[in-house]
């Protein structure tokens, strides 16, 4: 028995594939106890490593879509500003 939930545990541990999933499934419902235990927490791993894969991905599409706003407002600012002399921020004489 310990054997196999060892193999249940590795099964949630490799990468992302339906088949894996699917077998976890059919293991959960299985009449050994440990054994519906362990594919449930294989499958819980599995969920939760893919969703926070996507929350990583969202987070990273979302850095590089556009610049932060405050930082567009402040290189609006300093554009526009002039400088005691009359030249506008950031001009080369």
């Amino acid at each position: 028995m310990s054997s196999r939930l060892e193999a249940i545990d590795l099964l949630g541990q490799l990468s992302d594939d339906p088949r894996i999933d699917w077998q976890l499934r059919e293991l959960a419902s299985s009449s050994e106890l440990g054994t519906r235990i362990s594919a449930y927490e294989a499958l819980c791993d599995r969920a939760e490593r893919d969703r926070t894969r996507q929350l990583i991905e969202m987070t990273q599409d979302l850095a590089y879509q556009s610049e932060p706003r405050y930082l567009s407002q402040l290189h609006q600012s300093t554009s526009t500003k002039k400088h005691p002399t009359g030249e506008r921020a950031g001009s080369v004489s």
